[in-house]
């Protein structure tokens, strides 16, 4: 190891990224979009629909649905296959149908092994 060590190393990388960060400009409604798509994607629908008042940012999707898609999320997340295409299929009809692989596997297969694991 040298003398200067890699503290040395990191104070020259830690000043270089500040001066570089100096240059980058970030637009007001690039922030703004991340914020939305940050609180429709957690959840916070009535957050959202304040944000969206407050900065002009309107979301990417129906703010009413937020509820309907954390419902999906928690029931793939708890390994209820037939309830979250039950509960997608009455949200987007069409999502599924339109993504099917060839590599997809039948949900009552994949039903039979979530009552089997969990």
């Amino acid at each position: 190891m040298d003398a200067a060590g890699p503290s040395s190393k990191r104070a020259i990388m830690d000043r270089e990224w500040e001066r570089r960060l100096k240059d980058v400009r970030i637009r007001e409604v690039d922030v703004n979009k991340l914020v939305m798509n940050y609180l429709v994607t957690e959840g916070y629908a009535e957050t959202a629909d304040k944000f969206r008042i407050e900065s002009g940012t309107e979301p990417d999707v129906d703010l009413a649905t937020v509820f309907e898609r954390r419902a999906v999320l928690s029931a793939v997340e708890s390994c209820y296959v037939k309830e979250a295409t039950e509960k997608l299929n009455s949200l987007d009809p069409m999502w599924l149908s339109m993504r099917r692989t060839k590599a997809s596997y039948p949900v009552e297969d994949a039903d039979m092994h979530s009552k089997r694991t969990g």
